[in-house]
């Protein structure tokens, strides 16, 4: 992917059963400089990341940790108990990319896996 790899979140704080977090972007400045297109992050990342929380009362606090130019986006995902002062339950890293198609962008995942839990 030539061009530069761009990739944020605002305030980004979520209860799981509303789904009331902020969007994220992730995009692509090409040679101009022109942007290329632009995908939520927040979709790409729904279905993986729901998987570990399931149903429980939660929110997330989501932050890009890493953007290489290569399209690969990591994002750091805590998930903390709603009901309980915010304590994080858990972390998550999952990886991205962000891929070009006819169409536009793409963002796809690559994998996700629970961090340790630091006390």
């Amino acid at each position: 992917m030539s061009g530069r790899v761009v990739a944020g979140f605002g305030d980004v704080c979520a209860r799981v059963g509303a789904k009331t977090y902020e969007t994220g972007a992730a995009g692509k400045i090409g040679a101009g400089p022109k942007l290329a297109g632009v995908v939520d992050v927040k979709k790409g990342i729904d279905k993986k990341t729901l998987a570990y929380v399931k149903n429980q009362p939660a929110a997330l606090w989501m932050d890009v940790e890493q953007v290489d130019n290569d399209g690969t986006i990591v994002v750091k995902i805590e998930v903390a108990d709603w009901n309980h002062d915010f304590e994080v339950l858990f972390s998550l890293n999952e990886r991205l990319r962000l891929r070009e198609i006819p169409s536009g962008l793409r963002l796809e995942n690559l994998d996700i896996h629970r961090l340790p839990v630091e006390r």
